[in-house]
């Protein structure tokens, strides 16, 4: 089985409260092949948004430390 990769934050910055995942349209968890494809997608949307500059390529520390966003592996059985 391929391994699956998702995004989440915590509310408001406090673990205490859960996690919220990144969701689709259908408003289901999305899921991406690998970290690297995580990242670009959070990268892009960033950039869109004006959040992140057009020439810089979002770093997995970056997402975590400067807007709160972490990668975690499923643990789909």
């Amino acid at each position: 089985m391929n391994t699956l990769y998702h995004i989440y934050t915590y509310p408001h910055g406090i673990s205490l409260n859960g996690r919220e995942y990144l969701l689709d349209d259908e408003e289901d968890v999305m899921l991406f092949t690998s970290i690297k494809k995580a990242v670009a997608f959070i990268s892009d949307a960033l950039k869109k948004g004006g959040e992140l500059d057009a020439d810089v390529d979002l770093t997995t520390d970056q997402m975590e430390n400067d807007f709160g966003l972490w990668v975690e592996e499923v643990g789909l059985e």
